[in-house]
């Protein structure tokens, strides 16, 4: 039964951060068509999160078709929780510097100013987040590796 529990946590955990990375990465599409001169970070934040959203997804496939044992769920709990942070930090550095529609000119050169004293932190979580989508990668292709081992031996006998 706690198995059973495991996974069904590391589904939740992993739909829950898809479902908010998404959000985040929106309000940076919307933020990146908005202004004419976009900061450079911003696009490869957006660049970044593209390919972690498709690196989740993949993650989610995988446990769909049920390749995670409990251990491995567990593993990947633990990992998703630790992405969520990054997300989080990320949505709030967004919130700070992204404008929305209404604000005045005033607001909007403040949140300029303020989004070139975020660059050093935006650097740091484009870091995390490629590092998480370089894991995600290397820990699919073990499961699959995994899997099509146990899939030839089954063959093979």
């Amino acid at each position: 039964m706690a198995e059973a529990l495991t996974v069904v946590g590391a589904v939740a955990s992993t739909l829950q951060l898809m479902e908010y990375t998404i959000r985040v990465f929106d309000r940076m599409n919307h933020y990146v068509r908005q202004i004419e001169e976009t900061p450079e970070m911003m696009r490869y934040v957006g660049f970044h999160l593209q390919f972690f959203i498709q690196s989740l997804q993949r993650v989610q496939d995988h446990i769909d078709y049920e390749h995670f044992n409990p251990q491995t769920s567990s593993m990947i709990k633990m990992f998703i929780d630790e992405c969520y942070s990054q997300m989080i930090l990320l949505d709030n550095i967004m919130t700070k510097i992204t404008p929305v529609d209404g604000d005045s000119k005033m607001t909007r050169s403040r949140k300029a100013i303020e989004s070139l004293k975020q660059e050093k932190s935006l650097e740091k979580i484009v870091s995390r987040i490629s590092g998480y989508v370089e894991k995600l990668l290397l820990f699919q292709n073990t499961v699959i590796s995994g899997t099509t081992m146990a899939s030839t031996k089954l063959v093979l006998k």
